[in-house]
C-alpha cells in the first residue's frame, strides 16, 4: 500500500496541492466586459428579488469580490447571495480576510480601488466591509461532496473541475454543478478549457467561448 494510502491526512493534502490556485481581480478581462455590460443587467430583470452566485474553487477570493463589484455598480435592485467554495483552507482563510498587496489590485482603475477598498497600516489593500456581506465562504471538495443546494443564476468554475481530471472522473461532477444552474443561467470556464460535448444543454455565448447559457431541455 502506498503512503497515501496507509495516511488519510496525506491524501488529503495531496488533493489540496493538486487544486489550482489561480487568482487576480477582473482575470479575463472580456468576461467581466460582458457580464457588465449584457449578461448582468438580464439578470436583473428576473423576478426573483435575489440573485445566487456560486465561485466553485475560489481560491483566495479575488473572483468573488470581482464580482461584488460589478454586481454593486449595477445599483441594489437585487439582493446578492454568493457562495463561494474550495478545497484549500489556507487560501479560503485569505479570501475570508480580504487582504490583498498593492500589486493584486493593478488591474483596477483606481476610482475603484478607492471606493471599494482600503488601505491598511502594512500598506496592504483590505475589501470595505459592504463588499463581504452576502459571500457564504465553504470548505467543501466537488469531488466527494454534494454541490451547494441552492439553484444558482451564475456559475464560476474556472480552472477547477475540467483542469486535470480525464472525463469518466470529471463528468458525473461536473453533471451535478450544472443541475445546481436554472434554465437560462450562466456558466463561466476557464480561458484553456472545453466542455465536453456530451453537455448539449450549455450553449457557448456568442461573445466569449468561456461563457455558456444553460436551456431547457425537452422532456
Amino acid at each position: 500500500m502506498s503512503a497515501l494510502g496507509e495516511s488519510p491526512e496525506k491524501l488529503k493534502q495531496a488533493k489540496i496541492n493538486l487544486a489550482v490556485s489561480i487568482s487576480r481581480f477582473f482575470r479575463d478581462r472580456q468576461i467581466w466586459k460582458i457580464l457588465e455590460s449584457r449578461i448582468l443587467p438580464l439578470l436583473m430583470t428576473r423576478e426573483d428579488p435575489v440573485l445566487k452566485v456560486w465561485s466553485a474553487g475560489c481560491s483566495s477570493g479575488e473572483e468573488v469580490y470581482s464580482y461584488n463589484v460589478v454586481q454593486k455598480r449595477q445599483g441594489n435592485a437585487k439582493e446578492l447571495q454568493i457562495w463561494a467554495t474550495d478545497i484549500n483552507p489556507t487560501m479560503l482563510a485569505r479570501a475570508r480576510a480580504g487582504v490583498y498587496p498593492p500589486g493584486s489590485l493593478k488591474d483596477i482603475p483606481q476610482e475603484w480601488q478607492s471606493a471599494y477598498f482600503s488601505l491598511i497600516p502594512d500598506g496592504k489593500q483590505a475589501v470595505r466591509d459592504f463588499l463581504k456581506t452576502g459571500i457564504h465562504w465553504d470548505l467543501r471538495n466537488v469531488w466527494e461532496e454534494e454541490p451547494p443546494n441552492e439553484c444558482f443564476d451564475l456559475v464560476f468554475m474556472r480552472n477547477h473541475v475540467l483542469t486535470y481530471p480525464r472525463e469518466e472522473f470529471r463528468g458525473p461532477v461536473l453533471a451535478g454543478i450544472v443541475d445546481r444552474l436554472r434554465n437560462d443561467g450562466y456558466l463561466v470556464i476557464g480561458a484553456h478549457e472545453k466542455l465536453p460535448t456530451s453537455f448539449t444543454s450549455l450553449l457557448p455565448d456568442f461573445e466569449n467561448s468561456m461563457i455558456f447559457q444553460k436551456i431547457e431541455q425537452p422532456p
